[in-house]
């Protein structure tokens, strides 16, 4: 082999070293290393408990109860709403990365996941632990529009980068794993007739081919009416009346909105209470979900449901 050729080969050798170094570093050059972090089967997932640290500690489990979800906070628990928990079960399954960014325990707290910052994830199937991890520190870089956090497996030193909008969603709040719906009316429903029970008087009001007309005789502008339906067709509740004693409920009966209509196989009821001892007195609870107890004061969802109202008969 002459000089020349030896050179070659020497310099060739050398940059393939180089190169299994750099893919070695990035943790992208073992032939062990896994892409595939988090290996579960969401249909045989019965319950996850998930221990936030930041900003402040909270703690939330979800158990699998026959085809329901129930969500707890060690103080309430809940009827879950299934599309967060299969959003939840979804992030885990598809947690992967393709870089180790640190290999030794002495640089977890950098990352966030050490065991007073990063957000414990225990996820159980038949109440056997399958998946446990710690979820850390999350940056977005606006020029590439990317985002990254970092994940410890317990038991390993290892910290992951992992996909950062993914990681979002294992640090929802209690909340966010509740329906918030009030009212929600699906694209064929189409509301004919509404009543109004108000402390002074009832409102009927029906369409049958012509104008909106107020108890069968009086026209209104129908697209008040209308614009006014429209903003009930996806209506949530602000915040959750847990406090309220709902077996008392009779007692504070202030008003109920009952919507009828095509496509609406049983009336939407919304029944308003007041509570004038309350910071948000008026309390609302429909027959969309029955599971929850919203409250309001006069500029929230009260408003929309009956204050507006008022304003369509001049009252």
């Amino acid at each position: 082999m002459g000089k020349t050729n030896k050179t070659l080969l020497i310099v060739f050798v050398a940059l393939l070293v180089l190169y299994g170094l750099n893919r070695l570093l990035s943790g992208r050059g073992d032939s062990n290393f896994n892409s595939e972090l988090i290996k579960i089967d969401t249909a045989a997932v019965s319950a996850v408990n998930i221990f936030i640290k930041q900003p402040e500690e909270a703690e939330i489990t979800l158990k699998r109860e026959g085809a329901d979800w129930i969500v707890s906070n060690g103080q309430l628990s809940v009827k879950a709403q299934s599309a967060a928990v299969e959003e939840l079960l979804a992030a885990i399954s598809l947690i992967k990365t393709n870089q180790i960014a640190a290999t030794q325990a002495d640089s977890w707290a950098d990352y966030g996941v050490d065991e007073e910052h990063g957000t414990q994830v225990t996820v159980y199937s038949n109440d056997k632990e399958v998946e446990s991890f710690v979820v850390g520190k999350f940056s977005f870089n606006p020029q590439t529009q990317t985002a990254v956090s970092y994940l410890r497996i317990n038991g390993e030193n290892e910290v992951y980068a992992i996909d950062g909008m993914q990681a979002m969603s294992l640090n929802k709040s209690f909340e966010g794993y509740r329906n918030l719906e009030l009212l929600k009316m699906k694209r064929d429903m189409v509301v004919t007739s509404f009543s109004c029970e108000l402390p002074d008087t009832t409102l009927l009001f029906s369409k049958t081919g012509g104008p909106w007309l107020l108890n069968s005789k009086t026209p209104l502008d129908s697209m008040d009416v209308e614009n006014y339906l429209n903003t009930l067709r996806n209506l949530p509740g602000a915040t959750f009346a847990d406090d309220f004693d709902e077996t008392r409920a009779e007692k504070f009966q202030y008003a109920r909105l009952t919507l009828e209509g095509n496509n609406i196989p049983a009336p939407f009821v919304v029944d308003c209470y007041r509570d004038t001892s309350r910071q948000r007195p008026f309390i609302l609870h429909s027959s969309h979900n029955r599971d929850a107890w919203f409250d309001s004061d006069t500029s929230g969802v009260y408003r929309q449901l009956f204050l507006n109202l008022r304003t369509l008969v001049e009252l």
